[in-house]
């Protein structure tokens, strides 16, 4: 049995190595017939064919002569392809006496040649008997070659197998027209048509009307954008329903449309219209296309994600792919309130540029560049001006003409806000943030009327602006989203211009815009940028001659300002802008003012802990608030950790302290987490205690020598700012310290809880 599978497995595979060696023959032998044959294919299906007949009758002889020569002169020598197969076969299992060949051979038996018949038959035994020890399977046996392929036969062979991947392409219609194209359209009959596009029911789209005549003589194709579920309707007239061919094509897919209905001489089709092309075909002649492309909601896609340098100033670059795009939009929500206000994205007032508390800021993206459809945008700002702090949310939205609407991923980011030297623009702030939070504005102009009717003789300035604001506020005409938008915008504005004339704020832009200019210097940056730094140097110096309190001194200084002529190298001027900033500024007003920047910053440090201690007070029994008290420890260990490398430059014999304050917030974190109240509020005191320490430190190695007949008033000010012991501000949890007292005082209460609670009391 097995022997004879073994020889049905030869005569498989000589009968598929015979059908091999035919389609190789095939091709080796008609290759000039089928290289013409596809060019010829390709001409005509193409439209690359001549117009004139004698031309066309020209072409169509060179062909046939070519192809007739070639078949004359081939090889019209014959092979017996079996036999050159077995033969092959036997070389490949090592028989060297034609055995596969004898053993398949038949004999034609004499009736009664007995001996004969009994010979052969010992014969093809011996024979099977060595091709059974011979032969092992191969997969290889079943395409035993007996001539290989040409180039030429195989660059055949690839052309074919495009033009197969390819077939929708390939019309026999277009080839019809190639050959019998000696009329036009207008030719043909005079006829028109006219198309309706309905847009789906719940557009308030308008409808697409076309209307086109044979006469024109070419032909027409139209680009439309659509709302899915448009749908068409299209009118011949004055053709015969047989001569008219309505089909959609879309890549490789190709679909013919059947008429709805005719009457007189109108031909009616009606249907729900699909993405691709749909053309309008004459007696085998395409009258018209119209390329459909349904519109779809805007791609956003991130090509630099949003990031926050220097706390404040937010970049980002985003793609936004869309044919018809309306507008693309920032929103910038505060964290605890994103969630409530996400459902009413989808009604945009379009009113760019508020401060809501429910809506956050809205802020117009302007795209940069438009290629193939897509929208590139480039966003770089200090958003320094809004009032929101902590953690806050992103979202990148756009809207289209056709109102389909895209909101991107939503991205947190720690939000910080701005440091203000100035001491009136310090207590502006805080009026303007209690208004965005409580939207009250009775408070907020009372809060107002109290700052303007205090004013210090050099601030005189801006008492017209804060009484035209109260007026403002107080207009019935006017309704209060504005009125709130006026006083956060108005009251801002005050502000930053208080900032600008001040001294210190002055001096900070100086030494950064230094700092800058020294980078560019080292970089061999291009002169435009040095001398633009120049310039903005040049006004800065300008400023702080015209705030500072030694104007008059620094007017009759050796240094002069010497004026910018086409003379002066840029080198030059450098050096002389570098040397006046040493000699107005000096390296030691450089580090007072960064000795004032870190005390504004240990004094909201220390503030925030205070009031952490307060909330820790309250709410430690509420599990839920002691993952909420660990996340603001963090908050307020990562501010300290900001200033940490500074006050390590300044004060390093205090780097014990530094050290002592870092584990007392590791320990108070972990003491929120594990809700053990006792413990977390003896570790914030001890930080409280330590950042006090550091604070006195610096107040009494960064005093300045007075100008005579000058006492520095605003130095007084913060040494009395800082030297006061937090614990003694008023607040408004004095009631609850006094709450403690009577606790702890209590006869009912035993030893333990009193100790406990007399810890809580700060240590007066």
């Amino acid at each position: 049995m097995y022997s004879i599978d073994k020889f049905s497995l030869i005569k498989l595979q000589i009968f598929s190595s015979y059908s091999w060696n035919i389609f190789i023959s095939f091709f080796n032998r008609n290759n000039a017939l089928i290289f013409s044959s596809i060019l010829f294919l390709l001409f005509l299906n193409f439209g690359i064919w001549p117009k004139n007949n004698i031309y066309q009758i020209l072409l169509l002889t060179i062909y046939f002569l070519i192809n007739l020569y070639f078949v004359k002169t081939r090889n019209k020598r014959k092979e017996d392809l079996t036999f050159s197969i077995k033969k092959k076969l036997e070389e490949k299992i090592n028989l060297k006496n034609s055995e596969i060949v004898s053993y398949f051979d038949e004999i034609r038996y004499v009736k009664n040649d007995i001996s004969g018949k009994i010979i052969w038959e010992d014969f093809r035994k011996s024979i099977k008997e060595k091709i059974f020890n011979n032969y092992n399977f191969k997969f290889n046996f079943f395409l035993v070659t007996i001539n290989k392929l040409k180039p030429f036969s195989l660059l055949n062979i690839f052309f074919l197998f495009i033009i197969f991947l390819n077939l929708n392409f390939f019309s026999f219609s277009n080839i019809r027209n190639s050959i019998f194209s000696g009329i036009s359209i207008s030719e043909v009959r005079n006829f028109s048509s006219n198309i309706w596009i309905y847009p789906p029911p719940d557009s308030k789209k308008e409808v697409i009307f076309f209307e086109d005549f044979s006469e024109e003589n070419f032909l027409i194709e139209r680009d439309i954008l659509l709302k899915k579920g448009s749908s068409i309707l299209v009118n011949i007239y004055s053709v015969p329903t047989k001569d008219i061919v309505l089909r959609l094509k879309r890549e490789k897919f190709e679909k013919k449309i059947d008429f709805n209905s005719t009457y007189e001489s109108t031909t009616v089709f009606e249907e729900t219209l699909e993405e691709g092309q749909y053309e309008i075909l004459v007696k085998d002649k395409i009258f018209q296309k119209l390329n459909i492309k349904f519109d779809r909601a805007p791609q956003i896609k991130f090509r630099e994600l949003p990031t926050i340098k220097n706390d404040t100033f937010l970049k980002l670059s985003i793609n936004v792919k869309d044919e018809n795009n309306k507008y693309t939009f920032l929103t910038i929500r505060e964290d605890l309130k994103f969630e409530n206000a996400r459902s009413k994205n989808e009604k945009i007032s379009g009113k760019f540029g508020r401060i809501s508390k429910i809506n956050g800021h809205q802020s117009l993206l302007k795209p940069q560049k438009e290629e193939n459809g897509e929208l590139s945008f480039d966003f770089s700002r200090n958003l320094d001006f809004l009032p929101f702090e902590e953690k806050l949310n992103l979202t990148v939205n756009s809207i289209d003409k056709n109102n389909n609407f895209s909101s991107s991923s939503i991205h947190s980011l720690k939000f910080g806000s701005r440091i203000f030297y100035d001491p009136l623009a310090n207590k502006i702030i805080p009026i303007r943030k209690k208004l965005y939070n409580d939207e009250n504005l009775d408070k907020f102009v009372s809060s107002v009327s109290n700052l303007r009717k205090n004013l210090d003789e050099k601030y005189t300035f801006i008492d017209e602006r804060l009484t035209n604001l109260m007026l403002y506020m107080k207009k019935t005409s006017v309704q209060k989203d504005e009125k709130i938008q006026k006083a956060l915008v108005e009251s801002w504005n005050i502000a930053i211009t208080l900032e600008k004339i001040n001294i210190e704020f002055i001096l900070k832009e100086i030494l950064d815009a230094r700092v800058k200019l020294d980078e560019l210097i080292k970089q061999d940056a291009d002169d435009k940028q040095i001398e633009e730094l120049l310039n903005k140097l040049e006004k800065l110096i300008e400023s702080f001659e015209k705030f500072s309190e030694n104007d008059i001194e620094t007017q009759t200084s050796d240094v002069t300002k010497k004026p910018n002529d086409e003379s002066t190298s840029l080198k030059n001027r450098t050096q002389e802008i570098l040397d006046r900033i040493d000699q107005l500024i000096g390296d030691r007003k450089k580090n007072n003012l960064e000795i004032k920047e870190i005390l504004n910053k240990l004094e909201l440090i220390s503030k925030e802990q205070k009031k952490l201690i307060e909330e820790t007070f309250i709410f430690i029994n509420k599990k839920l608030q002691g993952d909420i008290g660990s996340n603001k420890q963090s908050r307020i260990s990562q501010l300290f950790n900001e200033v940490r490398p500074k006050l390590e430059d300044y004060f390093p014999e205090y780097k014990k302290i530094y050290k002592e304050i870092e584990k007392n917030f590791k320990e108070s974190k972990t003491n929120l987490v594990q809700l053990e109240a006792e413990e977390s509020i003896a570790n914030q005191r001890n930080i409280l205690g330590d950042i006090e320490k550091v604070i006195k430190n610096l107040i009494n190695n960064s005093k300045e020598t007075k100008k005579k007949g000058k006492p520095d008033t605003q130095n007084k000010d913060s040494r009395k700012k800082f030297d006061i012991p937090i614990i003694f501000e008023n607040n408004s949890f004095d009631s609850i310290i006094n709450e403690i007292k009577r606790l702890a005082n209590e006869k009912n209460n035993d030893d333990r809880e009193k100790e406990y609670l007399k810890k809580l009391l700060p240590k007066f």
